[in-house]
């Protein structure tokens, strides 16, 4: 929390433009338990916890196999982010074990999705993450930097 930042921008104003925001924020501020015991609750609905929690808390004592069909959702709707949120190894675990894509088709989507300019650099990011370096995405790199 930077220091005046609540001055400058107030939770009334934040939660008018972001909602998932400021729900994220506040489960920051609660204990473990407590945090874990609300998101077993309806007021923080999959859709906002795949986007806003699963990539950023630790979830592991929360993962459940009722987690699956927001997940298969989020294979369609925005597969880039779904790759992030299989870096939590106990979700890709259930993920793949009940018949999600295996990796190998990952890196041909992430090779695939660096054409799309507003996500080439989480694109790069999780290339280098998962080690798929090689001289195409080094020359990708490069041209995208000339051409920003």
């Amino acid at each position: 929390r930077p220091d005046g930042m609540s001055d400058k921008l107030g939770i009334s104003y934040t939660l008018s433009v972001s909602p998932p925001f400021v729900s994220y924020y506040r489960l920051l501020d609660m204990s473990e338990k407590r945090r874990m015991k609300n998101l077993r609750m309806p007021k923080y609905p999959f859709e906002m916890q795949s986007f806003w929690v699963w990539a950023f808390i630790d979830i592991d004592p929360l993962i459940s196999e009722s987690m699956l069909e927001r997940m298969r959702l989020m294979e369609k709707e925005d597969p880039l982010w779904l790759i992030y949120l299989l870096a939590d190894e106990k979700l890709s675990d259930m993920y793949f074990k009940n018949g999600g894509l295996p990796l190998s088709r990952r890196r041909q989507f992430l090779r695939a999705h660096l054409a799309i300019k507003e996500d080439f650099m989480m694109t790069v990011f999780k290339l280098i993450e998962i080690g798929d370096i090689d001289n195409t995405l080094v020359n990708s790199v490069s041209q995208h930097m000339l051409h920003e």
